[in-house]
């Protein structure tokens, strides 16, 4: 027997928890395709046999088995290393928790982070723990579903959030560029609730860093897209 929390029936929070009905039916259509059907093993990846790498990101624990695979984070390392467009590597695109994969992804010259150096953005904390506090009243039977890691007693609150993780594999805390409060709709960027279309792009947020792009979550989806294509242009 399923539990009835009402939850239903609160439409508001049901709308800004999940995803739009057009990325849902993106998604359906995703599950026919015969690549996403028939995945290759992370150990089997080649850098010479990809033009580009693109960083899905998502939530709750299950996104373990993909942060934590150490073959995944081999070849993405290697993959900054290739050589691309534009005398940089090949580009790469990170979205959400992409963009931790890519900073636990160390270069095996000099053990440092793949994103050290660069410029980024990700999922921040303020996000992060909105979606948090949302889900402990209305997924009460597991109040840290949008959680992936969770900090033990002793660790500060956000201590192993995404955005903290990040900037602690950073040159310099100030590479991770949050939106300025002096940008054009920046409360349309920031409110946690207005997401970016194909024809509008003032709630989005993207940073980029040579042939390296990185986005938030799925409110910029539209115009991160956009902007990792174009790093292919000759």
């Amino acid at each position: 027997m399923g539990i009835y929390t009402g939850s239903e029936k609160l439409v508001l929070f049901g709308r800004l928890l999940r995803a739009r009905e057009s990325a849902r039916e993106a998604y359906l259509t995703l599950q026919q395709n015969d690549a996403f059907l028939n995945p290759l093993k992370y150990s089997h990846l080649k850098v010479d046999e990809f033009d580009g790498l693109l960083l899905a990101g998502g939530h709750a624990p299950g996104m373990r088995q993909y942060l934590e695979s150490t073959d995944l984070q081999s070849f993405i390392a290697d993959f900054f290393h290739s050589d691309g467009p534009h005398s940089s590597h090949k580009p790469v695109g990170a979205i959400c928790h992409g963009v931790l994969m890519a900073a636990r992804s160390k270069s095996k010259e000099t053990g440092l982070s793949a994103l050290y150096g660069r410029k980024t953005t990700a999922l921040t904390w303020s996000q992060e723990k909105a979606a948090q506090l949302l889900t402990l009243f209305l997924r009460f039977w597991d109040p840290f579903y949008y959680r992936t890691y969770r900090e033990s007693e002793e660790e500060p609150m956000g201590y192993w959030s995404v955005e903290s993780e990040i900037r602690r594999a950073l040159k310099d805390d100030q590479d991770f560029v949050l939106v300025p409060t002096d940008a054009p709709d920046y409360r349309l960027k920031t409110n946690g609730i207005a997401r970016d279309t194909p024809d509008d792009s003032r709630p989005s947020w993207v940073v980029r860093d040579g042939n390296y792009v990185s986005a938030r979550w799925p409110g910029d989806v539209h115009a991160f897209i956009r902007e990792y294509t174009s790093t292919f242009d000759g």
